[in-house]
């Protein structure tokens, strides 16, 4: 797993062993990217269920302005701030060490976030509770662009009424949904 693009391209990213975190590949954060575009330029980014951080760092690595990462597990906290720290992305990441849907109940002063990248595990409805509590801060997250990663087949539940989907894609065992406040 490497960053794909930017000045960080190349660079390997460390991933903890064991099937718990199941690190965005390559190839499906390549497309990402490609449908985010120039939305992600001097962006303000949020990665849940940061993992590695490879969403975030790539975001980074192609010019977003900073980026939050939000991730509870230990092992994956040190993979992900050795990865900041290989990609050279210290000074504009901010790491904070809780639940993801906790982060969201107060997720800090200003908002704004431009893009949102969420991979909560695929079992359960992780996914949808994200999406209600994004939802419930609209003015954090109201102008942002969330995208969701979940088994394929659509988002993992109902998405709430003032938020619509994109766009929707597979690529093999994963399905990303584009989501943006109506």
């Amino acid at each position: 797993m490497h960053i794909i693009a930017g000045n960080a391209k190349g660079r390997k990213l460390q991933a903890p062993k064991g099937s718990k975190t199941r690190p965005t590949s390559d190839r499906v954060r390549e497309a990402i990217f490609s449908i985010v575009g120039d939305l992600v330029l001097d962006a303000l980014v949020l990665d849940l269920y940061a993992g590695t951080g490879s969403m975030g760092l790539e975001a980074l690595s192609r010019g977003a302005r900073q980026a939050v990462f939000v991730e509870k597990d230990i092992s994956a906290l040190r993979c992900l701030e050795m990865n900041i720290r290989l990609c050279g992305c210290g000074d504009r990441s901010n790491v904070v060490k809780r639940p993801a849907l906790n982060y969201l109940e107060k997720p800090g002063p200003g908002g704004g976030f431009d893009l949102v990248f969420a991979d909560p595990p695929y079992t359960g409805d992780l996914g949808t509770l994200t999406l209600l509590a994004i939802s419930k801060h609209a003015k954090s997250f109201k102008s942002c662009l969330i995208i969701l990663e979940h088994a394929p087949g659509g988002p993992p539940g109902p998405v709430p009424e003032n938020m619509g989907v994109v766009d929707n894609r597979k690529y093999g065992n994963v399905g990303v949904t584009f989501i943006r406040f109506n």
